[in-house]
C-alpha cells in the first residue's frame, strides 16, 4: 500500500519537482517508509511507500524498467503476483514486489495485463516511448484513484490533498452535496465532493496522451456474473456444490491475501463475515504469525458484539483485543478524521474504526483483514427484500412471496405488518422514488436552503439485469453501500499507514454470488442463506444462524445525550447559518424534536455536523 500523485502536461508549463515533492509529503501518512519523484519532459511522478512486500529500498518508488522505459507509481497490492511472474519468467526479475510484476505484465500485455491481476490496486505507468500514461482502478474500486484537470494538465492522487498541492483550489461540488443531504447518497461513480475533482470508477482504465483522454470499463460484473438459470436451490447436489465452490473460493482468496513480509491481523465484528473469514484462516495458520484479532466497541451491551468475538476468538484460539470508543472522544477524533477522509464518512462508526486502527499500531501488525462485502453479494441488508419479494411476484409466486414476508418478520421479530412494511420500503429504495439509499427515510430535505433542495439532479442507478434483487445488490456494490464503505476503510487504514485487505472480495467470489439464483442467497426469510449453511456444512466454527444486528451503533443515543451541546454549537454557529446550505431556524426545531427522542434515526444529524466539520477544515 502506498500513496500515488502526478502530473501530466498535455500543454504548458511541464511538472515542477518541488510541487511533486509536496503532493508526495501531503499524502506521506500512506507510505511512511519511503518516497521518491520522478521528472522527465511532460510528466511527474510521485510515490509514498508503506512497505509490505520486499521491505528493502529496491521496491522504492516511482520504479523504472530499465529495458523498456516505463516507469510504474502503484498503490495496492496484486495477490497473485508469483503466479504471474512465474508465468512471465522470473530470471529478469531484480525485486520481490508485485509492482515490479505489475510494471512486466504491462510491458508483455500491454491493457491486457488487467485481466490477470488479481488485487486491490490503483496504478499509472507512464510510457515514454508512446507519450502515454495509462492508469487503472481494481474492479470493486478498493483504492483510490482521483483526478483533475486544470491550466493544460492531468493532475492526479491517492487522495485530494495531493491534488491541492498542484494548485487546484478545494471548492464544493454542490451536486454531490445535494444528493447527501437530500438523497442521502455519499459517493457517485466519477464526483466527489470536490468540484472539479473526478475519480476513476471501480473497474475502468484511463490512457491520456496528447491526443487527449479515454476511460473505459475493462471489467463487467454484468456479463461475468449472470449466469443463474443454470443453478436450482431444489437440485440439493447443485446448491451442496456451489457452497463447497464458494468455500474453494473463499480458501483461495486467503492463502494469496495472506502473503506479506510483515505481520497480519484480522478486524472482527461477532457477525457472520468474521465467522467465515476466521474460519478458514484458522485452517491456514501456517501462513499466520501472530494470531490476533483487533474489535472495537462502544462500552454499551445493547450495540458491543465483544461477546460474539470474544467467542471466535476462543473457538480458533486467538488473542483479542479492544478497542473502546467513547462519546467523549469524538469531537477530537471527527476534526482529526475530516482531514483523511475528505469528504463526509458514515458516523461514529467510522470514528470506531479510526480509533482501533491508531490504537492497535501498538501491536506491529501492518497488514489487516476485514469481512466487507458478504452483506453486498449475498443479499444481506434487509431492504432488499422488497426486490426480491417483486422478483417473486412477477415470476407469479405470490404465495411463496407471502411466506417469504411472514418468515423474514418472525426471524427478525417483525410483526406481520411491520415486515410488509419493511419490504414495501426496501422496494420504494429500489425504485428510486426520493428514499434513502438503504431504504429508510433519513433525510431531512425541509431543514435545507431551498436553493439546494433544487440543486439539478439527474442521478438514475442503472438496472442492468433481469432481476430486481440482482440490481439493487450492483446498485449497493458500485454506487452506495459499498463505496462509501470501502472509500471510509481505505482513508481510516491509510490515515495510519496500515492496509486492510477483503478477502471476501476477491473478483471471483463476486462474480459467482451473482452467478447464483436468489434462492440460494434467501430462504424462509434468511439471508445469505448459502454462506450460512457453508458454514454450518463445512467448516468449524458455527454460530452462523445470528441474525443481522439492526443497532449497530450507540450514535443516537450519544448525539441526543454526552454530545448534544457539540451539535448545538456547530448548528448554532454564524458560519453553520450563513452557508447557504440550511435552513438554521428548521434545523434547530428539527433537532430539538430528535432529543425528544420522536425519531428513530440520527442519520440527518450526523449529516449536518459532518457537512460542517468538512466546510470548516477545508477553508470554504
Amino acid at each position: 500500500m502506498c500513496g500515488i500523485a502526478g502530473i501530466f502536461a498535455l500543454e504548458g508549463r511541464a511538472p515542477e519537482p518541488a510541487i511533486l515533492e509536496a503532493m508526495a509529503q501531503s499524502i506521506k501518512h500512506r507510505g511512511p517508509d519511503d518516497d521518491g519523484i520522478y521528472c522527465s519532459g511532460p510528466i511527474g511522478l510521485a510515490s509514498t511507500r508503506l512497505s509490505i512486500l520486499d521491505l528493502t529500498p529496491k521496491g522504492h518508488m516511482p520504479m523504472v524498467d530499465e529495458e523498456t522505459g516505463l516507469v510504474i507509481v502503484h498503490n495496492g497490492e496484486v495477490y497473485n503476483y508469483k503466479e504471474i511472474r512465474r508465468e512471465l519468467g522470473d530470471r529478469q526479475f531484480r525485486t520481490e514486489t508485485d509492482t515490479e510484476v505489475v510494471l512486466r505484465a504491462f510491458a508483455a500485455w500491454g491493457e491486457d495485463c488487467l485481466e490477470k491481476l488479481n488485487g486491490i490496486f490503483a496504478f499509472a505507468i507512464w510510457d515514454p516511448r508512446n507519450g502515454r500514461l495509462f492508469c487503472a482502478r481494481d474492479r470493486l474500486g478498493v483504492k483510490p484513484f482521483l483526478f483533475a484537470r486544470q491550466n493544460g494538465q492531468l493532475i492526479f492522487g491517492s487522495e485530494a490533498k495531493a491534488i491541492f498541492e498542484a494548485g487546484v483550489t478545494p471548492q464544493p461540488n454542490k451536486h454531490a452535496i445535494s444528493d447527501f443531504l437530500v438523497r442521502g447518497i455519499y459517493e457517485h461513480n466519477t464526483d466527489t465532493f470536490f468540484d472539479g475533482i473526478e475519480q476513476l470508477p471501480a473497474g475502468h482504465l484511463m490512457t491520456v496522451d496528447q491526443s487527449g483522454m479515454q476511460v473505459r470499463r475493462y471489467w463487467d460484473l454484468v456479463e461475468t456474473g449472470d449466469w443463474d438459470k443454470d443453478r436450482d436451490r431444489q437440485d440439493q447436489a447443485a446448491y451442496l456444490a456451489a457452497q463447497e465452490e464458494f468455500l474453494d473460493l473463499v480458501n483461495d482468496s486467503l492463502r494469496l491475501q495472506l502473503r506479506s513480509d510483515v505481520p497480519i491481523a484480522v478486524n472482527a465484528s461477532g457477525g457472520l463475515d468474521s465467522t467465515l473469514m476466521l474460519s478458514v484462516i484458522d485452517k491456514l495458520s501456517d501462513k499466520i504469525g501472530d494470531r490476533r484479532i483487533f474489535s472495537y466497541y462502544y462500552g454499551e451491551e445493547r450495540y458491543d458484539e465483544r461477546p460474539q468475538v470474544e467467542e471466535l476468538a476462543a473457538a480458533t484460539g486467538w488473542e483479542a483485543n479492544f478497542f473502546k470508543l467513547s462519546p467523549e472522544d469524538v469531537p477530537d477524533l471527527a476534526e482529526e478524521a475530516i482531514h483523511f477522509q475528505e469528504q463526509p464518512f458514515p458516523g461514529v462508526v467510522a470514528l470506531a474504526r479510526h480509533n482501533l486502527i491508531k490504537s492497535s499500531r501498538e501491536f506491529g501488525a501492518k497488514v489487516l483483514l476485514e469481512g466487507q462485502g458478504g452483506d453486498e453479494i449475498a443479499a444481506g441488508y434487509q431492504y432488499v427484500m422488497g426486490p426480491h419479494i417483486l422478483d417473486l411476484m412477477e415470476a407469479g409466486r405470490a404465495d411463496l412471496a407471502a411466506d417469504e414476508i411472514l418468515a423474514f418478520g418472525k426471524r427478525n421479530g417483525l410483526t406481520e405488518e411491520a415486515s410488509l412494511r419493511k419490504c414495501m420500503s426496501g422496494l420504494m429504495a429500489y425504485q428510486g422514488t426520493g428514499w434513502a439509499a438503504d431504504g429508510n427515510r433519513f433525510v431531512r430535505p425541509e431543514c435545507l436552503s431551498p436553493d439546494f433542495v433544487s440543486v439539478p439532479n439527474d442521478l438514475n442507478f442503472p438496472k442492468p439485469f433481469e432481476s430486481h434483487l440482482k440490481n439493487m445488490q450492483y446498485r449497493d456494490l458500485f454506487h452506495t453501500k459499498l463505496p462509501r464503505i470501502l472509500r471510509s476503510v481505505d482513508r481510516a487504514s491509510m490515515s495510519y499507514g496500515r492496509e486492510i485487505r477483503v478477502p471476501l472480495l476477491d473478483h471471483r467470489i463476486v462474480e459467482f454470488a451473482f452467478s447464483v439464483p436468489a434462492s440460494y442467497k434467501i430462504k424462509n426469510g434468511a439471508q445469505r442463506d448459502f454462506i450460512r449453511d457453508a458454514i454450518q456444512s463445512h467448516l468449524p466454527i458455527s454460530h452462523s444462524n445470528v441474525p443481522k444486528r439492526a443497532l449497530v451503533d450507540p450514535q443516537r443515543e450519544w448525539l441526543m445525550g454526552p454530545l448534544a451541546e457539540w451539535v448545538e454549537d456547530l448548528i448554532s454557529s454564524r458560519s453553520f447559518a450563513e452557508r447557504g446550505v440550511f435552513d438554521a431556524r428548521e434545523v434547530r426545531k428539527s433537532f430539538n424534536e430528535f432529543k425528544t427522542g420522536k425519531t428513530n434515526t440520527s442519520f440527518h444529524v450526523w449529516q449536518w455536523v459532518n457537512l460542517e466539520l468538512w466546510f470548516r477544515h477545508w477553508g470554504m
